[in-house]
């Protein structure tokens, strides 16, 4: 973890963070995330240094697993996200509305539920989310 100037508390780039993949989000056939998981204001993400992946799966289960719901959400995998990776595709890349490249972060933000969680900021716009979605995964993994 490191802390900004300001005393604000961020993820630090050789950190690693997993985002559920619901049935919505993930075509597990083409093995494709889509943009829209990525996108938007404080995405949610739970970081490998504070739980392992089996304590982060069971919080997932637990908090976006719904399938009596309507619409009915599925979890069916995780994706696994490096913050450094993030940052610096986020910094490479140009808004088309401001010009201007996004300077991503990633906060903890801990639950009563999971003390993992993290979001980013400021919001990922949908263009950043289609470069997260294609370069940035490190590994996927599904349900067994």
């Amino acid at each position: 973890m490191c802390t900004d100037m300001d005393g604000t508390n961020y993820c630090g780039d050789g950190e690693n963070v997993v985002k559920g993949l619901l049935d919505e989000t993930y075509d597990p056939v083409s093995r494709i995330a889509l943009p829209k998981l990525f996108k938007g204001k404080e995405s949610s993400y739970s970081r490998l240094r504070e739980l392992d992946l089996h304590a982060i799966w069971v919080i997932f289960l637990k908090e976006l697993h719904h399938p009596d719901r309507e619409p009915p959400k599925n979890l069916i995998g995780y994706a696994i996200l490096n913050v450094g990776k993030m940052r610096r595709i986020a910094r490479e890349y140009r808004n088309p509305e401001t010009k201007e490249n996004v300077k991503l972060e990633m906060l903890p933000m801990p639950t009563d539920t999971n003390r993992a969680h993290a979001v980013t900021v400021p919001s990922v716009p949908s263009t950043l989310a289609q470069v997260i979605s294609s370069t940035c995964i490190d590994s996927i993994g599904t349900a067994a």
